[in-house]
């Protein structure tokens, strides 16, 4: 299947060094880019289903490399490399990312590319990666990734205010850092008392329990450099969702075609729940269109 292409790589020669445990994960992850560029969708689909785990894996240790070399040397392309890598897993393994498979890894990598001291190009292609992410968990997803979701547009009111305490799974603490973390100081208090945010992703009792992990911007704003005024974050974060809502249900490859409806319909009714209400605050959903309505 995959020999179609032979003459442009050498995929046995690639496959094996990707496969080499004892090769370093940055050179097997330049391997399995070669190998996917080369690769089609379906193919590509097929090899990563069957080398998930090591896919994983690699990336996951390339990511933490890339993480540490840009606070020293700023080298951005290589953060572009892995990424790519992360966009192939969530795009070819849409049923994995249902079942919660590396939920709390991703959703770990997912705060620090969303990150409000990152650059707001950054903060946008986290959200594009989020939300590949976000449409596959469907009713899986839980209210630490649905709170991360009604954060990414910043000027919204704090979803943190509307929480029934009673009913949900986070403490107070814990929700106002995820929103602290994607949209950053909103209020005087805040500002004055702005540090970075620590917290678990997982219950304490499970097995894919989390220890603490300060969550710090990946790729910082240059220290001469100005975050555009909270209207324009706006209009620019409202934008990339709209239009990530509609291409990222299209190009993730799921094996049962009824699950691009079920992605776009959970993605829309979120969409609805947490930011509709806001830009148009005198529609009522309620009623059907062609409801009667006496003495008109």
């Amino acid at each position: 299947m995959f020999h179609s292409r032979k003459g442009h790589t050498d995929i046995k020669k690639n496959t094996q060094k990707f496969l080499d445990h004892k090769k370093e994960t940055t050179g097997r992850l330049k391997a399995l880019r070669l190998l996917l560029d080369v690769f089609d969708n379906a193919e590509s689909k097929v090899f990563l289903e069957g080398h998930y785990c090591e896919i994983y894996y690699v990336f996951n240790d390339v990511f933490s490399i890339v993480e540490a070399n840009l606070r020293q040397k700023g080298h951005k392309s290589d953060l572009d490399a892995v990424l790519y890598i992360l966009e192939k897993i969530l795009l070819l393994l849409p049923e994995l990312i249902q079942r919660r498979w590396q939920f709390h890894s991703i959703g770990r990598i997912m705060l620090k590319l969303l990150h409000h001291g990152n650059t707001v190009k950054l903060r946008r292609e986290g959200v594009r990666l989020f939300l590949l992410w976000f449409q596959c968990l469907q009713g899986n997803s839980d209210e630490f990734s649905q709170l991360m979701y009604a954060s990414i547009i910043p000027g919204f009111p704090n979803p943190v205010d509307s929480i029934n305490w009673e009913k949900s799974t986070l403490s107070k603490s814990e929700a106002e850092d995820i929103v602290y973390v994607i949209r950053g100081p909103e209020t005087e208090d805040q500002i004055s008392h702005a540090s970075q945010s620590t917290f678990h992703l997982a219950d304490k009792n499970s097995d894919d329990w989390c220890s603490r992990e300060e969550i710090q911007p990946i790729f910082p704003l240059a220290t001469n450099e100005r975050s555009p005024s909270v209207d324009k974050l706006t209009k620019f974060f409202l934008d990339k969702v709209l239009e990530s809502m509609s291409t990222g249900i299209v190009q993730t490859q799921w094996t049962d075609k009824r699950c691009y409806e079920l992605s776009f319909a959970f993605i829309f009714n979120s969409f609805k729940k947490y930011y509709l209400p806001y830009i148009f605050s005198d529609w009522k959903p309620e009623p059907t269109l062609y409801e009667a309505k006496p003495g008109l």
